[in-house]
């Protein structure tokens, strides 16, 4: 390897073996599989393969140092970038209005999403053909340029010498040229790694050979987005719940801590409100009350409480604001376990933070959204439309 490839750690790479190469462009796609679960079994397949991470160094200060990790590297050519660019957003207009889910019908009516190509495509999507081939086009040719334009990443990736290359985060065009130039080497994969992912965004700039999904919902889901392209499709469950494994009870009655965990505030505008109230009564009835902080919000907004008793706030301390550097370290996901096992009850409002709860045994509550907060002068119980907000409350039974 290049000296400029050994910016991050690489342990031992075998020019006579093949690489597993992971593309890991957000600290959430590196933690997921990282985790101790997950890494043991990575680490097996070192025997037969080199094991290669493609990520930022910011993200694996908290990892298992045997395996190979590089710097993902990005196009630098500006023109070729603004190029592209216009290549992916006239696909983008193409791509959903092929695939105009029911998430899509109400962020757009409502301006959810709040940018120019929102409303732009909202108000001209009549004009937008509703072509297959002319997506495919376009996304031939945005490919041929990318390939042409990042040498420097073809070469990587032979010299890598790889017997599948995995993009942890399609969606983010950041992993797209390192997919296109494994293309002609070896299978390639993409995981989609949230469940709203497909129907909310979905737009992937390469479709490769296979893709992973949760559950057979998504396999639908991706068929429906993808199926032109004919990818494999398979539902494997979520890396990020592999580490859970409970041997508690239901009950526990030696715990009287209440877990809440915050949510950003153009979801759910309430959790302020909830906090207060549960506050008025957590010293009569000697609770205590662990407020856990999304990443992607301000621990100063929370830091109030700290001060009062019987409650605590995770994490404890100012941290850096990027949300992707909070969620790649493994304690992120590591602390969340023991909270919910040291409470009695998990409040939380729409996060996959309650599929957490359920397995690990603990009682939640999911916090609807509130009739209080106007998003835009539109009301945002309008989410419940969303397809992947639908089957989590048209339940017989939770």
């Amino acid at each position: 390897m290049r000296k400029k490839d050994t910016l991050l750690k690489f342990n031992e790479f075998d020019n006579s073996k093949k690489s597993i190469c992971f593309i890991a462009s957000s600290g959430m796609s590196l933690r997921n599989f990282l985790l101790k679960s997950s890494l043991k079994s990575i680490l097996k397949l070192q025997d037969k393969y080199n094991i290669v991470f493609i990520t930022e160094n910011n993200y694996i200060e908290t990892y298992d140092q045997r395996i190979n990790f590089l710097q993902i590297e990005y196009i630098e050519n500006k023109l070729v970038l603004k190029i592209s660019k216009f290549l992916n957003i006239i696909s983008r207009l193409l791509f959903d209005k092929l695939n105009y889910t029911n998430t899509k019908k109400i962020q757009y009516k409502y301006d959810w999403l709040g940018n120019i190509y929102s409303r732009t495509f909202y108000k001209f999507k009549r004009f937008i053909p509703k072509s297959n081939f002319i997506f495919f086009i376009l996304r031939k040719i945005d490919n041929h340029l990318i390939k042409l334009f990042s040498p420097e990443i073809k070469d990587l990736m032979k010299r890598i010498n790889p017997f599948h290359v995995i993009s942890l985060d399609p969606i983010n065009k950041k992993e797209y040229a390192y997919l296109i130039n494994s293309m002609d080497l070896c299978n390639t994969s993409a995981v989609i790694k949230s469940f709203d992912n497909i129907t909310a965004k979905g737009y992937i700039p390469f479709v490769p050979n296979n893709i992973f999904v949760w559950n057979n919902l998504m396999v639908k889901e991706a068929f429906d987005a993808y199926g032109y392209f004919k990818p494999r499709i398979y539902a494997i469950g979520s890396p990020q719940y592999d580490h859970l494994n409970s041997d508690i009870e239901l009950v526990k009655p030696e715990s009287n801590q209440i877990l809440y965990c915050t949510n950003s505030t153009d979801i759910y505008n309430d959790d302020h409100k909830n906090i207060a109230y549960i506050i008025s009564f957590i010293e009569k009835f000697n609770f205590k009350l662990l407020i856990r902080v999304k990443q992607t919000d301000s621990i100063k907004r929370w830091q109030k409480y700290a001060l009062l008793n019987n409650v605590s706030i995770y994490p404890n301390i100012i941290v850096d604001d990027d949300a992707n550097k909070k969620c790649s370290d493994k304690n992120h996901q590591v602390s969340l376990v023991n909270q919910i096992k040291e409470s009695f009850v998990v409040i939380s409002s729409y996060s996959t933070i309650i599929f957490d709860s359920l397995a690990l045994k603990t009682p939640c509550i999911n916090l609807g959204y509130t009739y209080t907060h106007h998003k835009n002068g539109w009301d945002i119980t309008k989410c419940e439309g969303f397809n992947h907000i639908k089957p989590l409350i048209e339940l017989d039974c939770v």
